[in-house]
This record gives C-alpha cells, sequence and structure tokens, in this order.
C-alpha cells in the first residue's frame, strides 16, 4: 500500500492486508513523539504556542514535554516532514513503481492520493480554474472545518463555499495525472495488459447542494447525506488483456470490487460481458448516518439520518433512478433520475419505501471483525478532519 492517507496508514485494518506499507514520515505514528509524556497532539482544542509550552511546563515529565512539544514544531515548520493532507500523489506513485519494477512475480497493490480531497490545495501547474480571490478566501477558511463556518444563522454565504469548487476540480486534475503516470509507467514495462486495474474514489464532494429528500439539508465535504454529489464517483475498470473499451450506463458498486478481484484471478483471459460483470451484481446500494454534534446546524432535524438509498437502471438513455429513504419514523421519501453526478431531477415513485425497506432487510451481517480498538486523540482528530467520524 502506498499512500499519504493518516487515516488509512494509521486508524483501519486494511494495511494489514499489505506486505508493504508506504506513507509520510509524518504520517508513521513512531515519529509522533521523541517521550513518553505530553504532546500538543493530545489535546483536542488547538491552544496555541503558550498553551502547550503551559501544559508541557506543568505536566508530570516538564523536559520530556518540551523536548516533544520543540519536536512537534520542529517537524511542522521543517519541509522535509510530511503534512498527510498536503503530501503530492506523484510521490506515492513514484514510491509503488520503485517497489514494482523489484517484483518478479505476480503482485497487488493498492495506490491511494489525497490531492483531490479538502483541505483543497491543488499544485500551480493544476489549479486552472481559481484565482487570486479564491485563494484569498481559501486562506481565510483555514482553522475551522468548514461545516462550522457555513452552517447556522451566522453562516457564511454559501456562493463562498460554490466557489472553492474551482480548488477541488484542481486537485482532481492533478490526482488525474498521477494516474496517467501510473498507468504510462505500466504500459511502458509491458505490465499493463496483464494487470487488473481499477480506478475510482471512495466518495465525492459536496459545496453546498440541496438534497431532494430533504431540501433543507446542504452538502458540505462529505459527512452526511447521500446527494449524487457524494455517492456518484467514477470507476474505471481494465481487465487483463482488455484492449477494446465500452461504457457502462448500469449503477455499478464498489464492495462488488473484491469479487472482481477474484473474477480476474479465476479467469484471466475472460473479460466479463455486461450479463457476467461481478460489478453489476446487485442490489447496488448506500447509506450513511453521521451528523456530528459539533457540525449541527441551528435546526438540525434534517440532517439526522439514517440515509437509505436504492439505485436501479431506468433503460433510459443511461439514466439511473434513485429512491431514497431518510429516517425511520414517518420517513422522508423521494424518487430521483439521475442523469449525472451533475444532472439530477426528481421523480415519482410510489414504491420507492418499499423498495429501500425490502433492500435493506435483506442483507445480513458478516462476522469480519475480531475486536475492537481505541484510537488516540491525535488519530481521532486526523479522522474528523477527513470526514470520517463523529
Amino acid at each position: 500500500m502506498f499512500t499519504p492517507n493518516y487515516v488509512i496508514a494509521n486508524a483501519s485494518n486494511l494495511f494489514e492486508s499489505f506486505e508493504t506499507v508506504e506513507t509520510p514520515d509524518f504520517g508513521n505514528i513512531e515519529n509522533a513523539r521523541l517521550f513518553d509524556a505530553f504532546d500538543p497532539t493530545d489535546v483536542k482544542e488547538l491552544e496555541g504556542v503558550s498553551g502547550n509550552l503551559k501544559r508541557a511546563i506543568t505536566s508530570g515529565k516538564p523536559v520530556r514535554a518540551l523536548a516533544n512539544t520543540f519536536w512537534r514544531g520542529y517537524r511542522e515548520f521543517n519541509p522535509k516532514w510530511h503534512d498527510y493532507q498536503k503530501a503530492d500523489g506523484a510521490e506515492f506513485a513514484d514510491r509503488f513503481l520503485e517497489w514494482e519494477a523489484e517484483r518478479d512475480g505476480p503482485w497487488a497493490a493498492c495506490v491511494n492520493v489525497l490531492d483531490a480531497h479538502y483541505p483543497y490545495i491543488p499544485t500551480a501547474e493544476y489549479d486552472n480554474w481559481s484565482g487570486d480571490r479564491i485563494r484569498d478566501l481559501h486562506e481565510s477558511l483555514a482553522g475551522r472545518t468548514l461545516s462550522d463556518q457555513y452552517y447556522g444563522s451566522n453562516g457564511r454565504p454559501w456562493g463562498e463555499l460554490k466557489a472553492l469548487e474551482s480548488l477541488y476540480d484542481g486537485g482532481i486534475r492533478q490526482a488525474d495525472a498521477v494516474v496517467k503516470q501510473l498507468v504510462t509507467a505500466l504500459r511502458e514495462r509491458g505490465e499493463l495488459d496483464e494487470t487488473l486495474l481499477v480506478i475510482t474514489s471512495d466518495h465525492g464532494e459536496g459545496f453546498g447542494e440541496r438534497s431532494f429528500v430533504a431540501p433543507d439539508c446542504r452538502a458540505v465535504t462529505h459527512s452526511w447525506g447521500v446527494h449524487e454529489e457524494i455517492t456518484h464517483v467514477p470507476l474505471v475498470v481494465k481487465w487483463p488483456e482488455q484492449h477494446a473499451s465500452r461504457t457502462e450506463t448500469a449503477p455499478a458498486s464498489l464492495t462488488n470490487i473484491p469479487a472482481a478481484i477474484e473474477r480476474a484471478i479465476d479467469r484471466p483471459a475472460s473479460i466479463p460481458d455486461p450479463s457476467d460483470d461481478p460489478l453489476l451484481d446487485g442490489p447496488i446500494l448506500t447509506m450513511t448516518e453521521r451528523l456530528r454534534r459539533e457540525d449541527r446546524p441551528d435546526r438540525p432535524e434534517p440532517y439526522f439520518g439514517p440515509w437509505k438509498a436504492v439505485y436501479e437502471p431506468t433503460g433510459d438513455d443511461g439514466a439511473v433512478r434513485k429512491h431514497v429513504v431518510r429516517g425511520e419514523t414517518d420517513p422522508d421519501i423521494a424518487t430521483v433520475d439521475c442523469i449525472s453526478a451533475q444532472a439530477a431531477v426528481e421523480s415519482h415513485s410510489s414504491d420507492s419505501r418499499t423498495i429501500v425497506t425490502e433492500a435493506f432487510d435483506s442483507l445480513s451481517p458478516t462476522a469480519v471483525a475480531d475486536g475492537t480498538n481505541e484510537v488516540g486523540d491525535d488519530v481521532e482528530n486526523r479522522l474528523a478532519d477527513l470526514g470520517y467520524i463523529r
């Protein structure tokens, strides 16, 4: 695994499946502190330099705590240390390609990048659609979450948030360049024809779009809701020995990727057609129910979950019908016809609630957990920064 993503590297068990894990030095938990004593990341609230120094001096181990504090500051301001939110995906593509060049047998790898992720900081080469005013706006938002600044009666104008999408687009273009770097190198090495390649994203991003099922709920980043801007993501799959492309308009689920990998291993020379493509195997579902307490607007009810949706093809020019239910007691219900992640219209169906209920009732738990672990405040805060908890 090759990723600048601190969450995957330190707060999930995904990395345990890989023999090689490449992460930023800043994300290496072993480098987090010099001594077993107070560290600035032990507290959830930002206290500034004076606050951290006071805590260090009054702690039970002041000398060690001061060393940890200065070590943290040195890493924050020394450019050789990586910030988990700013590490360039191209660097981790290079690390993967160096590793791949040393393989002499079958391999599997995951290259995960954050170039398009919040806080939306594309390099100048790819920042094609913003400008000085938008970059100044972006800088003025530093230090507090976007949801904290845009929700509520005293929130900032929603048009500002929409303007930040230009920076997000630059990040997407930068991530696209990383994909090009990987594909080009694999092709030049003669590896591409023998490789199952999957390009996708775990979520999209919201910039103030309203929900069809709860119009008072507006999407900010990706922490809640099932807006198309959040759930509708790219999925590009190249099977081994595949040379002709096709566009699949039916809905697909990322949860079917393991089945696609198994099929490629069992039948490496066989390219599936739509009738037996494991990625199209239904039902296609999505759900969430997160709402961080500190993110609640003045009237939080429209944001409460659970949010559940079922997707099905309509057979009409590639459109997909989305049946959405929000809440459990007297739920809100909507039917949406989706042309793309940016184009959707409300439709009508008297069966949406039944379709969603039956689809989710058919699910059963899978025993994939073997225990639980507590995470420290440092990891928890980084999870919150990326929108994964609370």
